[in-house]
């Protein structure tokens, strides 16, 4: 029970995340753009990102080719 009310509020505040990014840089400095790819489906994005250039970690979601959304980190 528990493990569904955390599953839960998760995805509740999932959707409440605003859906689109802004992304500022140093002058001078430069952003690299990753292809995330998907578990299969068709959708998938990014809540964060950390700032350690030698251990990229990327959280989000994606959709799986049943259509069922999933996160990934």
């Amino acid at each position: 029970m528990t493990r569904h009310l955390l599953s839960a509020a998760a995805f509740t505040v999932a959707l409440t995340v605003p859906q689109h990014s802004l992304i500022a840089a140093r002058p001078g400095g430069t952003l690299t753009v990753v292809d995330l790819g998907t578990l299969g489906g068709t959708f998938s994005d990014a809540f964060g990102i950390n700032n350690d250039p030698n251990d990229i970690q990327v959280v989000g979601r994606s959709t799986r080719a049943d259509g069922f959304t999933h996160p990934f980190f």
